[in-house]
């Protein structure tokens, strides 16, 4: 639409005092302000980026009560999407509410809290806690957004000690779209919808996490195996699913197309070391990571790391949002992984990389993410709609389709064959005798329907809580609820 310019007259005067940018001109020398507007409307997958013409940045709780009631005012004219300081995968052609000025952070060692800002990156987290005896679960890499992360379940190093990241949030702050600020603690049954669904009811302002202890060093970074080591490394993946009894280690064996160089085995492991332990040592002992040297690694850059540089050395490893490339990620979740879970995924790789379109896909991968049996059984207290009732044992399976900016743009085609990856992961797995589980709120695929991620018990609550909280459904980005 033609941004009304009166309509924003009408919200300073509502006693709105936070930031409202605007693209800047064409033409302009003005550096700053274009990086300022990037920043704030840039997207991970240049295929999901909007040209919103204007940008709320608000500074405290009551500016973005007050833009909610406008919004809320405004809702079917004026189309808007919340941000937080991640991937920026919300977007929308009117307004964006990017959340950056909430960068709060409070450790308090009495209550074993810490208290953040949604609009904080991961990275800017474990940067603040490096001078901490603690951590929290978080991100895996650090431009990966706090908000989003938390609301969405959120998968970590230390998921097989301590669950998903939303299950060690201890409260969420939401500014509702009728302007009234919350706590979700208020009401139990939001309390458990926020740990999975949180982004359908609100907009979240604040995070109180278990403080946990961090552990001294931990062992992390990568090793590369030409693309015909899979099948062998894949075979130790499938012990740890069943076999693995330290909730210390977890791992990522991945299988892509890189550039230059062609199809490439990548396995990231992980292992959180204890005092007085050589965790280095440890890794290398047959029973947890030592196999991963017999197969001869074309390089490698794992070592003993703090805790907070295993996330950011991730960072090198994976694309960052820069809205230059189409970028979507998908998956599923499995009870156990077997032989032809990994051989469907190798074969979508090579699918691609055999068209005659083949370059589009560099950089495209699958990604295999074993966890413990029980990783998942969280208590009553910390609850949260996703993954369904019952399931405490899971094992992921991430789908990434890459194309170069530098080319045409096929957004729907690639996400067509995403979907096409996906399910061919899930009919090899099914054959196998291996339950697909729901998928990962924060693995959204579009197209995607509400039943894919949650069972008929968890809709109904939610569709409950929506119309108590949203019964406008202004919240409507993501997964589509409904009323």
């Amino acid at each position: 639409m033609p941004f009304d310019t009166n309509l924003l007259a009408e919200l300073k005067a509502s006693g709105y005092t936070g930031d409202i940018l605007f693209p800047p001109l064409k033409g302009t020398a003005d550096e700053k302000e274009n990086d300022v507007w990037d920043l704030a409307t840039r997207s991970w997958g240049c295929q999901a980026k909007k040209n919103p013409q204007v940008v709320f940045k608000p500074g405290r709780v009551e500016d973005v009560s007050k833009a909610l009631i406008w919004l809320s005012k405004h809702h079917g004219e004026v189309d808007f999407a919340v941000r937080s300081g991640g991937v920026g995968q919300s977007q929308s052609d009117d307004v964006i509410m990017d959340l950056g000025h909430f960068d709060k952070f409070d450790y308090d060692a009495s209550s074993e809290t810490v208290t953040l800002g949604p609009g904080q990156t991961w990275r800017t987290v474990y940067e603040k806690l490096i001078s901490t005896p603690v951590t929290v679960m978080g991100g895996r890499v650090g431009y990966v957004g706090v908000g989003g992360f938390l609301t969405g379940g959120g998968l970590c190093f230390l998921t097989n000690m301590y669950g998903l990241a939303s299950n060690n949030v201890i409260d969420y702050q939401i500014v509702l779209a009728d302007g009234r600020v919350l706590w979700a603690s208020e009401d139990p049954e939001l309390a458990q919808a926020m740990r999975g669904a949180g982004y359908s009811f609100g907009v979240v302002t604040e995070i109180v996490m278990k403080a946990l202890p961090k552990p001294p060093r931990v062992y992390a970074g990568y090793l590369l195996y030409a693309a015909d080591k899979l099948e062998a490394l894949a075979k130790h993946v499938e012990k740890l699913t069943t076999e693995n009894t330290d909730p210390r280690i977890s791992l990522i064996l991945s299988l892509f197309h890189a550039p230059g160089f062609g199809p490439i085995c990548c396995m990231s492991p992980f292992i959180a070391g204890i005092e007085g332990e050589d965790v280095a040592e440890y890794a290398k002992r047959p029973e947890v990571f030592g196999w991963a040297w017999d197969y001869a690694p074309i390089n490698d850059n794992s070592k003993v790391l703090t805790f907070e540089e295993a996330a950011f050395i991730n960072e090198n490893a994976i694309h960052r949002p820069d809205s230059t490339t189409s970028w979507q990620i998908g998956g599923t979740m499995l009870s156990s992984f077997g032989p032809s879970v990994f051989t469907a995924g190798a074969s979508w790789v090579a699918d691609l990389q055999s068209r005659t379109d083949g370059e589009r896909f560099n950089g495209a991968g699958i990604f295999y993410m074993p966890f413990m049996k029980n990783a998942f059984n969280t208590t009553s207290a910390t609850k949260g709609v996703w993954p369904p009732p019952g399931v405490t044992t899971l094992n992921a399976v991430s789908v990434m389709m890459s194309q170069p900016g530098s080319l045409p743009g096929h957004p729907e085609e690639n996400a067509t064959l995403m979907r096409e990856g996906v399910k061919a992961v899930e009919e090899a797995a099914q054959k196998e005798g291996i339950n697909v589980v729901k998928k990962y709120p924060n693995y959204l695929i579009k197209g995607s329907e509400p039943t894919d991620f949650y069972d008929e018990e968890t809709l109904d609550l939610l569709r409950k809580l929506k119309r108590k909280y949203d019964p406008s459904d202004m919240f409507n980005k993501g997964i589509r609820i409904g009323l």
